[in-house]
């Protein structure tokens, strides 16, 4: 199970889920893919300041991690739903930096799979694809 050293878990799940399972402590990062995991924390080390979810500090964004497949927000089956997607926000740079620098070091990234553009976000996931797709949102 892979840990990452710069999340905590009230950033990457929900605030009712976070709260009814503090019990399971971080046994709670099995719900992910190590893969995403990994991808996150890569993109933390070169973007710095990195926001997935704010609920935590009083702010409204919860859905930017896991998603329990009741979640009024995104598709069906959306890769937030199995622990494959993160939606992150910068504060020092702009999603379509984000993206730009995924795509240009894709080594530093081999476990991405998907990316999302025309967002104000970057959405990046793990989902099971040979290559890098590109899915437009907004």
């Amino acid at each position: 199970m892979y840990i990452p050293k710069s999340f905590e878990l009230y950033e990457l799940l929900p605030r009712d889920v976070y709260e009814a399972t503090i019990h399971y402590g971080n046994n709670r990062f099995q719900w992910f893919d190590d893969r995403a995991l990994i991808s996150l924390q890569s993109l933390r080390e070169w973007a710095g300041k990195t926001l997935v979810n704010n609920w935590y500090w009083g702010g409204n964004n919860q859905w930017g991690g896991l998603r329990p497949f009741d979640c009024p927000i995104g598709a069906l089956y959306s890769q937030h739903k199995f622990g494959r997607a993160f939606d992150a926000k910068f504060a020092d740079k702009t999603a379509d930096e984000a993206r730009h620098y995924i795509r240009s070091n894709k080594a530093k990234f081999p476990y991405i799979t998907c990316l999302e553009e025309g967002v104000g976000w970057c959405h990046l996931d793990t989902r099971n694809y040979d290559g890098l797709l590109i899915i437009h949102g907004g």
